[in-house]
């Protein structure tokens, strides 16, 4: 993974933490994210605000904790590439 930025943003929603969909994407090397988060449980998966480095307000899709390790175990460097 040389060369990413290993930063991923979390945030708790619902008294759970969540991650930013992209930013596990990105650390994983997943070059199709729509199809990684097609293939996730839709009760896992929300919308949240966030900060860009502008001061902007983004919206951002996140996953909660089920679906990060979901992410994890189908997607690995060989498949993605």
């Amino acid at each position: 993974m040389a060369g990413l930025d290993p930063s991923i943003r979390l945030t708790g929603e619902s008294g759970a933490t969540w991650v930013v969909h992209a930013d596990a994407c990105t650390y994983l090397e997943i070059k199709n994210s729509r199809d990684a988060l097609s293939r996730l449980r839709e009760n896992g998966v929300g919308s949240t605000d966030v900060i860009d480095s502008m001061g902007r307000t983004q919206q951002r899709t996140i996953i909660n904790e089920a679906n990060l390790y979901r992410l994890v175990s189908r997607f690995d460097k060989h498949a993605t590439t």
